[in-house]
């Protein structure tokens, strides 16, 4: 009898624990829920009251009168009628999409090949070409651009032949396509090639090639659909040194969006030309969204580095030759650069230090220095950053709603690749009557969410939940997902403060008075008034926008010899249910 009761004790007991288990797996689930929802909720928040009312406001508004100061009437189609019907936005428009095309065909091939290229060979040399490709990568800058052109444009500076083009407006217009054309194929390759070696070195590392293919495919319809979203809106640099000139055949929608708000007061019509574009850019962030979910594309850390592809003799000869090529693109790129800088240092007749003193004492740079990179470290250190990984964390590592939580996304897909302007006359009234036109909470808006960091940030968390369930083990939240995040975090941080010290036109329309100016601002603002002092110009942005460019350098070396290989893509079915 003694045995059968403590037998019958034991059962009992293993029972018991049994279900003290199920109680603390089930309020874990249900403490993981409660979480996951109030790290969610910000992040919505945030996307209502930064994208959805000013593009509802930005629709609304294409269907009245064009005044953003005063009380505007409803005037139904006639803002539509108008568009459709000026010769200068056909003009307008089709320069946007030469762009376009410009840059698909950049970013379609060439980054491809240069990642099936580098991935067949020795790690060392891969680093290298990691390193070497993303040079465009670390010192892109609209306003950098903007003045390299100048100088090369000018008949005193630059050449006397390329300067010539600039008077005929059917030259002009495809000389300045074909230097966007080459510049953005130096961003598009450190772009691409990173992402597509990801995806490489996954598959390479796991064993398996089937993917593979069906991997690359996707990457690519994933950045040609980002690069037309985000070339529909591009030109930055092209107006910043033409203003649209000769004859606005350079004139692009996203700076003449700014024209007809600001210059011309006509918001009605700004609204009507922008809402084609935030439709069509919205339904390609939402088939971004929604390939991203269906295909269960994921990040995860590797666990080793990859070894050459294996190719056949035929293709590697044939993917060294176009990665070769490739490589020399990229130099061509970024020589207008170099050959500038060194003309500068060996030409001391050019430069005159006692004209660049003068230039510096005549505008406020220390405090434009401290505006361009103090202001947005305390905006994203403060709201952006906290707002996005929680929002990330909720969707991709907590699940309140299981595997159904990543459908959240496609809530903030439509404004994965707007930029702000497209929404500014939807929002120019409310920054006018609410008094933050000029002043650094207006300027922040934008920013206080950064829905592609959130999207990237959701798919590592995505991965790292698929790499624990895989292994088995006990999940431990803070070393499976927070530790680990943590060099992704720096990186995205590290992009998100580049591009909102770069964001010439937005900066240019809030940050209007000189003590608030940020450093692309007050370029604009000097080289017109400075603009036969060429020489100093482009000595005082090099000697000020060179210590971010080191900085920024050293980060992406970094990154790309150290972490990027060992950051992978997989797409596929998960094993866990």
């Amino acid at each position: 009898m003694s045995e059968k009761k403590s037998t019958e004790m034991m059962k009992n007991a293993n029972l018991e624990n049994t279900h003290v288990k199920v109680d603390v797996r089930k309020k874990n689930r249900t403490l993981q829920i409660i979480l996951g929802i109030i790290f969610i909720l910000p992040a919505i928040g945030a996307l209502i009251l930064t994208q959805i009312i000013p593009t509802i406001m930005t629709f609304i508004q294409s269907f009245r009168s064009s005044s953003w100061r005063n009380v505007s009437e409803a005037v139904g189609y006639s803002n539509y009628e108008k568009m459709f019907s000026s010769p200068l936005i056909g003009q307008v428009y089709s320069f946007t999409g030469l762009l376009t095309i410009t840059r698909v065909l950049m970013v379609l091939i060439p980054p491809l090949v240069l990642a099936l290229g580098a991935s067949s060979l020795k790690p060392v040399l891969r680093k290298f070409v990691r390193v070497f490709a993303s040079v465009p990568w670390m010192i892109y800058s609209p306003m950098a651009l903007s003045i390299v052109w100048l100088q090369l444009f000018s008949p005193i500076y630059g050449s006397r032949i390329l300067a010539s083009y600039m008077g005929d407006p059917v030259s002009a217009r495809w000389l300045f396509l074909i230097l966007d054309g080459i510049s953005f194929l130096g961003l598009a390759s450190g772009i691409g090639l990173t992402v597509y070696l990801s995806a490489i070195k996954s598959e390479n590392v796991s064993g398996s090639n089937k993917r593979l293919k069906r991997s690359l495919i996707l990457l690519v319809i994933i950045l040609v659909l980002g690069t037309i979203a985000l070339s529909l809106q591009g030109g930055d640099a092209i107006v910043s040194m033409t203003n649209g000139m000769p004859g606005n055949t350079t004139m692009t929608v996203y700076p003449y969006i700014v024209t007809l708000t600001f210059a011309f007061a006509q918001t009605g019509l700004a609204a009507a030309l922008t809402s084609p574009l935030i439709i069509i850019i919205g339904l390609i962030g939402f088939c971004v969204g929604l390939l991203l979910i269906l295909s269960n594309l994921r990040l995860f850390a590797l666990p080793k580095q990859a070894e050459p592809v294996p190719l056949a003799k035929w293709l590697k000869i044939l993917t060294m030759i176009l990665m070769i090529f490739g490589l020399i693109t990229i130099l061509v790129s970024i020589s207008p650069y170099i050959v500038r800088y060194f003309l500068l240092l060996i030409n001391k007749n050019e430069i005159s230090l006692v004209h660049l003193r003068e230039l510096l004492s005549e505008i406020p740079i220390w405090k434009t220095l401290l505006n361009t990179w103090l202001v947005p470290v305390i905006i994203v250190l403060i709201v952006q950053l906290p707002l996005t990984y929680l929002g990330a964390l909720g969707i991709g590592a907590l699940r309140p709603f299981g595997k159904s939580s990543e459908w959240l996304l496609l809530i903030f897909a439509p404004w994965l690749f707007i930029r702000v302007l497209l929404l500014i006359p939807g929002m120019a009234q409310s920054l006018y009557e609410m008094r933050l036109m000029n002043g650094f909470y207006g300027f922040a808006i934008p920013y206080i969410i950064n829905i592609p960091m959130l999207f990237i940030l959701t798919l590592f968390f995505r991965g790292q939940t698929q790499k624990v369930a895989d292994s088995g083990g006990t999940p431990k939240f803070f070393r499976d997902y927070i530790l680990v995040s943590l060099p992704l975090t720096v990186i995205c941080l590290v992009f998100s403060l580049m591009t909102i010290q770069q964001e010439l036109l937005w900066s240019t329309l809030i940050l209007s008075s000189p003590e608030n100016s940020i450093l692309p601002v007050l370029f604009r603002r000097i080289r017109g008034l400075y603009s036969l002092r060429s020489g100093e110009l482009v000595a005082l942005f090099t000697a000020v926008r060179l210590p971010a460019s080191i900085l920024s350098a050293i980060i992406l070396i970094v990154y790309q010899v150290v972490y990027f290989p060992r950051l992978g893509i997989k797409v596929g079915k998960e094993n866990n249910k």
